[in-house]
């Protein structure tokens, strides 16, 4: 094993435990620029001192594994650099092996011979004409042999002790190394075959490496094969091989490298690639890394693009909602005007209904991009699919089996109980599309908590504690490039005019704005997973209130301020106040109403402002007015918030209506803040 070792390119260097040079192959002593019997027995901290990174800050050898640079410009070398320490037998600490793989060593080794070819000439003359001078002191060189006899003699025995470990230190590198001859038999190897489970080491000569690593393999296209095939191609060549595979056998990720030992002596017909070292690494936890790596970046590109079409999808629905309340008010109000049975009557209800399929599409573009007004209340998720058992069943027909399973003792969520109906509700239906011929939709909660693994792996995820509701179907499934844009708006497989593709963006936009995160598992043909996870809180869950609708519109005769700064939407809401009995005054913005407030003397019972305005938005002019009239109350209304105004008006206490609103929303929403 040590001519093997030898032969190799990469520069090993072996320590006593005193950090003296017990041993380096050729490559070293190329190095260092000092042959074997100079360098035996000198303190490495001499011998290694012009070499930066070998030496710690007390000059000692520090077990290490890293790469140097040496050198700059056209000096420059690379090296990877291991130090390890060598055990006996009773795991004592014997000394320790310094190893370094230079890439740029084959030009240097090739500028070095050559340097050397002429140095040698030059040496040679010069110790012709040293030789003849010398002639006459042969007598006293005599004596000196003996001396240097004895010197040899202990030189051999360091020599002796060196092989012995020089073996050991090859049994202690983690690569397996195989000396094989040029029919492919393996003559010798490290111990790394039996740990990695391979075959006894004793058994192992005459074998072929296709034989260990995979016994019993009749597949002729094996990976081995042709590699070997092409490795004897650059061999012949007297170039190395090199390739990297996923072993299924053997369950590893390897890479083999495949270099040629040239002989010492041999005939000028005979092939000088008689042996072959064969270097394999394990790199699968490399392997590994790297698609964990692959799949973070993939998330976070994905994460992005989500957030970039929220934005966008949040500042269109804005723009519609004030358009909305215009079509959706004047709609309405056409319609107490006119009397029944008339065409014109018909044709406004149809646009009525229109406008509210249409303020439901900014509804969904909202939820989103999470810029919805959310009434967060503590949940039971267990009480709230029991109340939707009926429901569910009714959305997914009878050919679907419904599976509800709940974990006792189900921590609690803080979340919009109206917007989780509605995740769970598009899902259900989404599955339901899944499975047209039949199928069993599973609905389950539990209690998880999250680690630092599985939060590294997922983006977004924080360690914690969650409540889990996963929704999984036995339906179609999805292929990885439905699965990338799942969540994407207006992004659907069905037919047209079978979907509007936000049902699913609806879902990731609700399951964000409530602080929670949801992925989706899936295969075509093996069903769909959606998986949510919401924080648990310690708080009790709240009785969740019933919803009363009223069929009339409430009148009044108090005195409102309508404060907005779209000229369409403030005149469409002073007509619908005017209508119901109020005294009503106006403001093109923030501005203009602080002054109203500050100069009229008459009472303001009620101001109706917009959040989003010029110069002064609602919240700040609300803030301002407090103190001039502390009897007002205030609405705010608007079509677009982003989380931290909506966070900071639904905890003040104040009220908000969403826009588009209908004449009667207003009505009864400005009668029930009077009311308070």
């Amino acid at each position: 094993m040590e001519w093997a070792v030898d032969n190799l390119m990469d520069i090993v260097i072996v320590l006593d435990a005193q950090n003296r040079i017990l041993n380096l192959n050729p490559a070293a002593q190329m190095a260092i620029g000092q042959s074997i019997s100079e360098a035996i027995g000198q303190p490495a901290a001499k011998v290694l001192s012009s070499w930066p990174g070998l030496l710690g800050p007390d000059g000692q050898v520090q077990d290490t594994h890293s790469e140097i640079i040496w050198g700059e410009n056209e000096t420059t070398r690379y090296f990877d650099l291991g130090i390890s320490p060598l055990l006996d037998r009773h795991e004592r600490v014997t000394g320790r092996l310094i190893y370094l793989r230079d890439m740029t060593a084959r030009k240097l080794a090739e500028q070095g011979l050559q340097r050397a070819h002429e140095k040698l000439g030059k040496e040679a003359e010069k110790w012709l004409i040293e030789l003849l001078v010398v002639n006459g002191q042969l007598r006293r060189e005599i004596e000196a042999r003996k001396l240097t006899e004895e010197t040899l003699q202990q030189s051999l025995k360091l020599v002796n002790r060196a092989k012995q470990e020089w073996e050991s230190t090859v049994d202690s590198l983690p690569q397996l190394i195989l000396l094989i001859d040029r029919q492919g038999s393996i003559l010798r190897t490290n111990r790394t075959v039996e740990r990695w489970h391979l075959a006894p080491l004793v058994n192992i000569r005459g074998c072929k490496i296709h034989d260990i690593f995979h016994p019993g393999c009749p597949d002729s296209g094996c990976y081995l094969e042709k590699f070997w095939r092409q490795a004897q191609q650059e061999l012949a060549l007297g170039r190395p091989a090199e390739c990297e595979v996923e072993d299924r056998i053997l369950r590893r990720s390897l890479q083999i490298q495949v270099a040629p030992i040239l002989s010492a002596k041999y005939a000028e017909s005979e092939d000088p690639s008689n042996y072959w070292v064969v270097v394999v690494h394990d790199i699968t936890e490399r392997r590994r890394a790297q698609k964990e790596i692959t799949g973070l970046e993939e998330q976070l590109r994905q994460s992005q693009k989500m957030e970039a079409i929220g934005r966008l999808a949040g500042g269109i629905a804005h723009d519609f909602n004030n358009l909305l309340t215009l079509i959706k008010g004047y709609t309405q109000l056409s319609l107490f005007e006119l009397k029944e049975k008339t065409p014109l009557k018909d044709d406004m209800e149809g646009i009525k209904k229109a406008s509210e399929r249409a303020a439901d599409l900014i509804r969904q573009l909202l939820a989103f991009s999470r810029r919805q007004v959310m009434e967060m209340k503590v949940l039971d998720l267990n009480s709230l699919l029991r109340d939707l058992d009926k429901m569910l069943r009714r959305v997914i027909g009878e050919n679907i089996e419904l599976v509800i399973l709940l974990t006792d003792d189900l921590g609690k969520v803080k979340a919009d109980p109206g917007q989780i109906e509605q995740v769970i509700l598009n899902l259900a239906v989404n599955a339901r599309d899944a499975m047209p011929f039949g199928g069993k939709l599973t609905i389950e909660t539990a209690n998880v908590e999250v680690d630092g693994a599985f939060s590294r792996a997922h983006i977004g995820a924080s360690p914690g504690r969650y409540v889990r509701l996963a929704v999984r179907d036995t339906g179609v499934g999805m292929t990885p490039e439905v699965q990338e844009r799942v969540f994407e708006p207006f992004f659907t497989t069905k037919e047209k005019g079978k979907g509007t593709g936000l049902g699913l963006s609806t879902v990731y936009g609700i399951v964000k704005q409530s602080g929670g995160h949801i992925w989706v598992d899936s295969a075509p043909g093996q069903g769909t997973t959606f998986k949510i996870y919401l924080p648990r809180v310690e708080e009790l869950a709240e009785e969740l209130a019933e919803k009363v609708q009223r069929e009339d519109l409430p009148r009044g005769r108090e005195t409102v301020l309508v404060v907005e700064d779209d000229a369409e939407v403030r005149q469409l809401s002073m007509r619908i106040l005017n209508r119901q009995g109020y005294r009503v005054w106006q403001a093109v913005n923030g501005v203009e109403a602080l002054r109203i407030c500050e100069q009229q003397k008459e009472p303001i019972d009620l101001m109706l402002t917009d959040v989003v305005m010029p110069q002064m938005g609602g919240k700040e002019l609300a803030e301002k007015v407090q103190p001039l009239r502390p009897q007002m109350k205030v609405l705010f209304t608007s079509g677009y918030l982003d989380d931290e105004i909506v966070h900071k008006i639904l905890n003040s206490g104040n009220q908000f209506l969403k826009k588009p609103f209908s004449p009667a929303l207003l009505a009864c929403k400005v009668r029930e803040v009077l009311d308070r």
